[in-house]
């Protein structure tokens, strides 16, 4: 299932086909399309077609922070729970931007949901846009970045 829940960011998105594009923007616009696109209750239909699935919470976290790193960190967190699971399950992307220092401790945390009407949902969006340490990255490239799936978190 891991390897699969990977794919579909991989795949759907084509978010790893160039290096040259691979910068903070179109990270996040393609976590926001997998995650506004790609239904969990049917990516898990598909896998386990005689199951049933409802689906408990659906949201994408975006963590912007320098805490405990002292270089910029950002991630962008899909996290999912259905109601006869027992696990929570993450999909994480995250990018590090070592050439990026900061001793401030930084962190905020943005999250949207779907379940938030449209001005909420794009006062969030704005928000993380008007941050200082986003705004500062959008244009550039990780120097490392990764992406996993993580359960029960």
């Amino acid at each position: 299932m891991e390897k699969l829940l990977i794919e579909s960011i991989e795949k759907y998105l084509d978010l790893f086909d160039s290096k040259d594009d691979f910068i903070t923007e179109n990270a996040f616009k393609a976590m926001l399309h997998h995650y506004l696109e790609v239904k969990m209750v049917d990516f898990y239909l598909k896998v386990n077609p005689n199951d049933m699935f409802i689906l408990r919470y659906d949201n994408l976290g975006i963590s912007v922070t320098t805490k405990s790193y002292n270089y910029l960190r950002i991630e962008f967190q899909r996290a999912f729970r259905f109601d006869n699971e027992e696990d929570a399950i993450q999909i994480r992307l995250e990018l590090h931007f070592e050439n990026i220092s900061d001793n401030s401790r930084y962190d905020e945390y943005f999250e949207l949901s779907t379940s938030d009407s449209d001005n909420i949902f794009e006062d969030r969006i704005n928000s993380l846009m008007e941050d200082l340490f986003y705004k500062q990255v959008t244009k550039m490239k990780p120097t490392h970045y990764g992406l996993l799936v993580h359960y029960d978190f």
